[in-house]
């Protein structure tokens, strides 16, 4: 009896929890960056006639951290030494929003790039928090990448992100992630 109910636990385990990022389909590991509880299509923030989808995910969730790894394993790519070099300074300090920019040009405008440092926030509760920093798109990786620190208490419901996103239609997005839901084997994940 134990061991069916321990059997049917496991079935219904999703599979970011039930096998490792290497036993992942290909199609399992892209879900991860777009329909996993750390992952989703922004909303125009803004009114706005023109909204094309922006897909964002927290790339500092552990399940993400994998999937991104794994996906960087198959694809044969380097991590962007400064970013990973940032992480590990930050360790459990910041909370990295990786925004999907297909322009890789769209941050050497000046301009839209002081107004994404000036108008991207996240609000944990009560809080309005500011980017820490942000890392560019590149070649190997089209994710920005938003930093903001990591001031989230129990109390928080909800991390909403607002921000301005540079060359795209209705720049201004916003992605709201449920605490809740953020959970990985059992312990917050975000």
């Amino acid at each position: 009896m134990r061991l069916a109910a321990l059997a049917w636990l496991l079935a219904a385990a999703p599979y970011w929890e039930a096998k490792p990022p290497r036993e992942w389909s290909p199609d399992e590991l892209a879900r991860m960056f777009s329909e996993s509880p750390w992952a989703q299509a922004t909303a125009a923030g803004r009114t706005s006639a023109v909204s094309v989808p922006v897909t964002v995910f927290l790339a500092t969730a552990e399940p993400m951290k994998q999937a991104e790894a794994e996906a960087r394993r198959r694809a044969k790519v380097e991590p962007d030494p400064d970013y990973t070099d940032f992480l590990a300074a930050n360790e459990g300090k910041a909370i990295i929003l990786a925004v999907r920019i297909d322009n890789p040009t769209a941050l050497s405008d000046g301009e839209e790039s002081r107004r994404m440092e000036s108008e991207s926030v996240l609000r944990a509760g009560r809080k309005k928090l500011r980017m820490m920093g942000h890392f560019p798109p590149s070649q190997a990786d089209p994710h920005l990448r938003l930093a903001y620190p990591r001031q989230v208490s129990p109390e928080d419901k909800k991390l909403v992100f607002e921000i301005y996103v540079p060359g795209v239609p209705s720049p201004y997005r916003a992605a709201e992630f449920a605490l809740k839901d953020l959970a990985y084997r059992g312990a917050p994940a975000f």
